[in-house]
């Protein structure tokens, strides 16, 4: 993944002010978390848009409908992961063929 790709969040959900950006990070060990920000549209003082991370008491409930569709949005992407994952497997198992020594018994190894 390039630098650029890293840097940019890869979902966004907005419900009227309040906007839940999705990060994806690459962990370690060769796995995927995501993590979320939270923030708050709001007019400054000169009438432009501007985003905080502090919510009004108004936006609670739209913010925590936001970060709820982020945890499902997140849980689906597991999921199409986890399949990716599983189908990337038996294609490759499935390539090895039956007498490859994958598929043999143990009484044929060597030592």
């Amino acid at each position: 993944m390039s630098t650029t790709e890293t840097n940019r969040p890869v979902h966004h959900i907005r419900l009227r002010l309040s906007t839940a950006s999705i990060w994806r990070n690459e962990t370690p060990d060769g796995g995927v978390r995501f993590d979320t920000t939270l923030e708050q549209l709001y007019r400054d003082k000169n009438g432009v848009w501007a985003y905080t991370k502090s919510l009004s008491r108004d936006s609670l409930c739209e913010a925590a409908e936001v970060l709820r569709l982020a945890a499902l949005w997140i849980n689906s992407e597991y999921e199409r992961l986890r399949q990716e994952m599983a189908t990337a497997s038996s294609s490759r198992e499935g390539a090895l063929g039956d007498d490859t020594p994958a598929a043999n018994s143990t009484s044929d190894i060597p030592f």
